[in-house]
């Protein structure tokens, strides 16, 4: 926490225009070069998604769209659609300007505290690293934000250090980078660090609340696209604001640990190829060393008067540790930001107006950036390297402080006694053979990744093989009600100009036909070599196969209608295949089925019941409303509200739905689960059924929704009970019912592969969809 010598940055000269497009063309050469190579390869067919949002937003929609994205990326790439560029190269170009901007922006702030050697260096570390050089240009959201989270950074410093006038940029800047990708929205705490230290709101309030206003100017073509599609002009901002609040959430994703300091143990993998492990761990000890002793020496020069203060800043730090084992994320986040300022308050610096020294307050907000990823990237159940591209500008800027700290106490301690030329020589000689060295590694970093005069990257065989079977469908002149599902559906939408259906992801390969059958799916675009009785191959190109209906489906099933998003995966594998859940009535896919209030009674009432988990809404007095006709017109609705109970979007805890009082409760690991006499002889079931820990995937506390009926709602009975709790409920509404699930039973059961709640769960749905009416059963 020393405070060192910073560059004057109030003026421009000649002298720094031209190091600033030097700067600038240096790091704009090897961007531009990995974003070359990337275009070679072409994008993961994941990047496809990204491409047909930007379709739908410049108006040429290929009709298929993912809306749950964050938007901005594809809103900028819009842009160039709208003028006839539309090409899957466009978001990969737009990948690699943000990120060059972000680069930019970060030497900006090393400049703040480092001279123009060192800043460089310390960018090209952040350029460097693993993730960032292996995924630039694939046309991904993680770089783009994090490239506008640097920018407004840098603006929030100058809004307090230069001018008020720069909130006007600040705070757009970090709507626009949260908009980019959701859990972005994060950086709000470390600028509250920087905030608390250094700004003036109330002398500049004023400025503050313009830049508030043209947030909202920037928000208002997201949100009037989302209150086109959705009649949700909030959507974004309310997911972004959930992600930040906790409701993390990852799929796809093929390495799941839930520990913290994952990112931590894999560090010197995570800055640069294992080829210069060794080289990489020098550069991380010096700088460790350097930091260490930059504490130590900062105490040694304060009184011993201050050093009693201590104890809070040291109590808050074991605070903000016990919270990452046992806190949710806003205490976690919270202690942490509690810990950081009170440290430095106590600790730090002051300028004459009582406020913490710019520099010092600069070391607290990159500290508080790099530990509020960390705690949240880190207690994600899934956990990806490309994550620490969010932790490494903060990591960059701690390497070069380190460095810097280092390398003054190399000069002091070697430094000769006799006269000041001497002195002055061996410092800059000390200097120049220090930061060369860590260019050196650095640079050699880069050259690994560099692979110059290498082969000609190859494309994606998915890609390929989806472009190349778009093109086969595309030659048919298909009929405009043919379904096509598809393994890779962004990629094959895109090419192809119409809707190609998502396939889940399924644990029982049963289910994929299942899929194809209830949907009553014409073609499956596949990646796999499953064959189904009904279909068969007709083209096959680079892994993927095309097959096609040859047998009309014959499914006559009962069908219960979903609403909501979750249950979609798994509870027809639990149940057997017993009944069709119908999970296509949503124009937007992968974004959950039907809202609460996308259906009326009437349209409910089409089927043989209505399920609910998970779910959305528009209108949540209209939706209510339609699910209590439907229900009290002989209706039956299976719930569990157990999926709306975290994050800020869609809450149901504490709220009366449908006369039931909803709450969140905690589940005991060895909790049991009991099922009333008649019900189990009924449906032949254990009365004691074994159950499986209640623990959740990282070893957590399990925790469900429970319901607690209104004085004047309808007759109920308890089927079930979880360690003496009611956990499966009928209540009768008007000449329906309603089946209340507790505790997020059913996910339970699928996760755990328990056969005896599985058993119990198809138990339930053949109650939902042919009851018993000889069950006597008392609340």
């Amino acid at each position: 926490m020393t405070a060192e010598a910073t560059p004057d940055t109030r003026f421009f000269n000649l002298s720094r225009v031209l190091t600033g497009l030097i700067v600038s063309a240096l790091l704009a050469i090897p961007v531009a070069y990995r974003v070359s190579r990337a275009i070679l390869a072409g994008p993961g067919w994941d990047t496809y998604a990204f491409l047909v949002n930007a379709a739908e937003f410049a108006g040429k929609s290929v009709g298929y769209t993912e809306m749950h994205r964050p938007p901005m990326l594809s809103m900028i790439t819009s842009i160039p659609f709208r003028f006839g560029w539309m090409d899957d190269s466009t978001i990969q170009v737009v990948d690699g300007i943000i990120w060059w901007i972000g680069l930019l922006a970060l030497y900006a702030i090393l400049r703040r505290r480092f001279s123009v050697g060192p800043s460089f260096l310390g960018t090209l570390v952040l350029l460097g690293i693993e993730p960032a050089w292996s995924l630039l240009g694939h046309g991904y959201s993680d770089h783009p934000s994090i490239a506008l989270s640097i920018v407004a950074a840098l603006l929030f410093i100058k809004a307090t250090e230069d001018h008020p006038g720069w909130y006007a940029a600040a705070i757009p800047m970090l709507l626009t980078a949260a908009l980019t990708r959701y859990g972005a929205l994060i950086m709000v705490f470390p600028f509250l660090v920087w905030m608390y230290f250094r700004a003036c709101p109330i002398r500049h309030h004023r400025q503050i609340f313009t830049g508030l206003g043209i947030s909202g100017l920037i928000y208002l073509p997201a949100g009037i696209n989302f209150a086109s599609a959705f009649n949700d002009f909030l959507r974004p901002l309310a997911t972004a604001s959930a992600i930040a609040g906790g409701a993390f959430e990852s799929t796809g994703a093929t390495e799941t640990t839930g520990w913290h300091l994952l990112y931590v143990q894999r560090i010197l993998t995570l800055i640069g190829p294992e080829k210069v492990a060794v080289a990489t761990a020098g550069v991380l000890g010096v700088a460790c060393l350097g930091l260490v002793y930059g504490a130590l020496a900062h105490l040694a020069s304060m009184r011993p008067a201050s050093l009693r203060r201590l104890v809070l800043p040291l109590a808050l730090v074991g605070m903000a540790a016990m919270a990452q084992l046992n806190g949710g994320m806003a205490v976690r986040q919270g202690t942490i930001v509690l810990a950081v300022i009170v440290t430095w308050r106590v600790l730090g610096s002051r300028d004459e107006d009582g406020r913490v020294l710019p520099l010092m307050a600069l070391d607290a907000m990159m500290l508080s950036w790099l530990l509020a990823y960390l705690d949240a990237h880190g207690h994600m159940t899934t956990q990806l390297p490309r994550y620490f591209v969010t932790m490494a500008p903060s990591m960059a800027y701690f390497l070069v402080r380190g460095w810097g700290i280092s390398i003054s106490g190399i000069r002091l301690s070697s430094r000769p006694q006799d006269a000041s030329s001497p002195v002055v020589a061996h410092d800059r000689f000390v200097s120049v053979l220090a930061w060369g060295l860590l260019g050196i590694m650095v640079g050699g970093l880069l050259w690994q990744h560099a692979d110059l005069g290498g082969p000609t990257p190859e494309k994606d065989k998915i890609v390929i093989g989806s472009e190349v079977t778009a093109q086969w469908l595309a030659d048919r002149d298909l009929s405009d009600d043919t379904i096509i599902y598809s393994d890779t559906w962004p990629a094959t939408s895109w090419y192809l100009g119409r809707e190609a259906k998502p396939m889940p992801h399924f644990t029982d390969s049963r289910a994929y036909e299942n899929e194809l059958e209830k949907n009553e799916a014409d073609y499956f675009v596949t990646l796999r070599s499953r064959r189904f009785e009904n279909f068969e191959p007709v083209f096959a190109a680079n892994s993927a196969t095309i097959l096609q209906r040859i047998k009309a489906p014959s499914n006559s099933r009962q069908q219960v209608l979903y609403l909501g998003d979750g249950w979609e995966t798994y509870v027809e594998i639990l149940c057997e295949f017993d009944f069709d859940l119908i999970t296509d009535r949503n124009r937007y896919a992968m974004d959950g089925t039907a809202m609460l209030d996308s259906l009326s009674a009437a349209e409910l009432s089409e089927y043989d019941a209505v399920a609910l988990f998970g779910v959305k809404w528009n209108d949540f007095p209209a939706g209510e409303a339609a699910v209590r006709e439907y229900v009290s017109s002989g209706g039956t609705l299976v719930a569990d509200a157990s999926r709306n109970l975290d994050g800020l979007s869609y809450p149901l805890v504490d709220t009366i739905f449908l006369d039931t009082i909803i709450r969140r409760a905690s589940v005991r690991a060895e909790a049991k689960l009991t099922v009333n006499d008649d019900f189990a002889a009924a449906y032949r079931v254990s009365r004691e059924i074994s159950t499986s820990p209640f623990m959740d995937e990282t070893g957590g506390a399990w925790f469900g929704a429970t319901y607690e009926p209104l004085a004047d709602s309808g007759a109920r009975r308890v089927l079930a009970r979880l360690d003496g709790r009611p956990v499966i409920i009928e209540q009768t509404m008007g000449n329906g019912r309603i089946l209340w699930v507790g505790s997020n039973l059913i996910w339970h059961a699928f996760v755990y592969e328990n056969d005896y709640e599985a058993g119990l769960v198809r138990a339930l749905f053949d109650e939902v969809l042919n009851p018993h009416s000889a069950i006597g059963i008392e609340d």
